[in-house]
This record gives structure tokens, sequence and C-alpha cells, in this order.
């Protein structure tokens, strides 16, 4: 798949993947630079989402957002309307679909490398 922006977490090391990745048509995950595939259990895709936070960073699946009232949100995939959505912290539901206005929201981090954002908004 070209033209499509995506980073590949590795669970296994427990960080971004430094090699360049690829995505084949047939869904196969591969690090290009040693031709090697790498398997779903242990990494995961995530992808850009076209847009970017109010200081200009990309936003990806799995980002964590510093919403309004200062709640935490968390990028995903609505399989129901086919669109990126944010999903308060906490809740099955989505808060918006299409991130609407996620302009104007901030990233706090992603579920990955902060997993302790996916506690916080618990307390």
């Amino acid at each position: 798949m070209q033209g499509h922006d995506f980073k590949v977490w590795c669970k296994k090391n427990n960080e971004w993947e430094k090699h360049s990745c690829v995505l084949l048509d047939n869904g196969c995950l591969m690090q290009a630079t040693h031709n090697i595939p790498l398997k779903k259990e242990t990494h995961i895709v995530v992808w850009y989402t076209g847009k970017k936070d109010k200081n200009g960073e990309k936003l990806y699946t799995h980002d964590i957002l510093k919403i309004a009232n200062d709640h935490l949100a968390i990028i995903c995939w609505n399989f129901e309307t086919a669109a990126f959505a944010c999903r308060l912290i906490g809740s099955e539901k989505p808060y918006c679909d299409h991130l609407y206005a996620v302009e104007m929201t901030e990233k706090v981090g992603n579920k990955f490398e902060n997993p302790e954002l996916l506690e916080e908004e618990k307390k």
C-alpha cells in the first residue's frame, strides 16, 4: 500500500520499529530493510489520521488527546462509521466521530509509551 502513513509498534521490544516497514497489498507487514515479515502478534500498525493537533503534531490511532474539560480521549477506528473517532478513556462508545474539531485538542501521548494515561482518567 503506497501513500499511506503509518508507524509500527514492536510489542516485543516495547518501542517503535526502527527500520522502514511496508504493508503489502495482501496485508503482510514487512521490515523493508531486511525483507523480514513482521507478525501481528508482535507488531501493531498505527495509522495516521490525516489530522494534526493544535501544536501541529500528527495524530495516529492509539494517540491520547486532552480534550474539553481536561478529559482524555484515545483515537480509534470506528467500524460502524468506517472512520477515525475519539473515545473517552474508560468508555467503549466513541466520543466523537470523524475526529471533528480535533485540531483544538492536544496530543499528550499514546497507549504504548504512556499506558499510565489510560489509568489516569479512572482516578
